[in-house]
């Protein structure tokens, strides 16, 4: 039996049920040799059940498992990564998730508190082919501060708690993934948390069962800083914060999520797209006010209402605007002013849609990058827009 040509066409699946958002991560899971980590019962389980593998039973206390393909997808689709990324990942699943993760961002660091779940799962990556990955063994609770700040950070098995000092090695606007216990240790939600300049935006993505977080010890929890279940049903921004403590059917609503695409994004003053703009400036300024545009499209058959949110860290901007109504198959420009300091570097700009029930349907990123011509005697701006 082909289970990789199986695995192709799961992961197929989930990029058509909403599952998988990232054509990057189905190429690197897709290519991942999954039949050097699993026999054959564990392939058919993986793959055709779509199910979760056991990979270390010596401890019955501490049971670990290859999350399911599904689960994988929805992970890595939380987490929005990114080429750019400082990617964290707290609690070993085996080495697929990780390996997959590894090639997708720039740099990642993985904590494991358990020192035989930690050498299997660096075994994994030998096995997989990758030789510069290792485990660091030590409490995941408490990151890694001295390599922060990490603009992903990704816990792989269920807490009581989240501690702030993870939300505080995150950078802003990273994404921290998270199944927190609610009511009871095995009825859990799954929570992408989204650092503002000057707040927590948490969004919930339904009922999970994961297995606990292996760590020897609990940090003392701070409940006027740390996330509790308590506080996230203070804080979430959706319609269903009074109904939060339901069990829903597992992920119902994510499974259904319209897509958004980002299309052209223009420099406005002379209609360019992607292209170096050269400024003639009589005097020069410290920074130029100017416009940008970005194009929206829904390809679904319905219509969508979103909000769109844009930030720009250098000056801190941030810009939303509220109830868009997306049409079917038409596209919409927005457009935004920004102010781009006119000294020579790469600045970026995020570029975020959001459903009604605050899930992040589609993210972008453009590097705007300045340039002094000496020659000429004009700033050169050019905009690479990656989607």
């Amino acid at each position: 039996m082909n289970y990789q040509k199986l695995f192709h066409t799961l992961l197929s699946k989930h990029i058509k049920m909403g599952y998988l958002r990232d054509p990057r991560i189905k190429e690197i899971l897709g290519n991942l040799p999954l039949e050097r980590l699993l026999n054959e019962d564990q392939l058919k389980r993986f793959i055709l059940a779509d199910s979760p593998v056991l990979f270390y039973y010596k401890d019955k206390k501490n049971l670990r498992t290859v999350s399911a393909p599904h689960m994988i997808s929805m992970m890595t689709s939380m987490l929005e990564l990114d080429p750019s990324d400082n990617a964290l990942i707290l609690g070993s699943k085996g080495g697929i998730i990780e390996a997959t993760i590894s090639q997708a961002v720039d740099k990642i660091q993985i904590i494991e508190q358990h020192d035989e779940v930690a050498s299997i799962t660096e075994e994994a990556f030998i096995k997989l082919g990758i030789k510069n990955l290792w485990v660091q063994r030590k409490n995941p609770l408490l990151g890694l501060p001295d390599n922060a700040p990490f603009s992903k950070i990704l816990i792989t098995g269920s807490i009581p708690f989240i501690p702030y000092s993870l939300i505080d090695q995150l950078s802003i606007n990273g994404i921290l993934v998270a199944p927190l216990m609610m009511s009871h240790p095995n009825f859990q939600n799954i929570f992408q948390i989204i650092k503002q300049p000057k707040k927590l935006e948490i969004v919930n993505f339904g009922g999970v069962i994961f297995g606990p977080l292996f760590f020897t010890e609990l940090p003392k929890i701070d409940p006027k800083k740390d996330i509790t279940v308590q506080k996230i049903i203070n804080l979430i921004k959706d319609e269903r914060k009074s109904t939060i403590l339901e069990q829903k059917e597992f992920f119902e609503e994510f499974r259904v999520l319209p897509k958004i695409e980002f299309h052209n994004l223009i420099f406005t003053e002379t209609n360019q797209i992607y292209r170096n703009i050269p400024l003639k400036m009589e005097k020069e300024e410290i920074v130029l006010n100017s416009q940008l545009q970005i194009s929206l499209f829904n390809p679904d058959s319905s219509p969508i209402q979103i909000s769109f949110d844009y930030f720009f860290p250098l000056t801190s901007e941030k810009e939303e605007i509220n109830a868009i109504l997306l049409y079917p198959q038409i596209p919409i420009s927005l457009k935004f002013n920004i102010k781009i300091p006119l000294k020579e570097g790469s600045f970026e700009i995020r570029f975020v849609c959001i459903s009604v029930k605050r899930y992040r349907l589609a993210n972008g990123r453009a590097i705007i990058h300045v340039l002094k011509n000496e020659t000429l005697d004009e700033w050169e701006i050019s905009i690479e827009f990656n989607k």
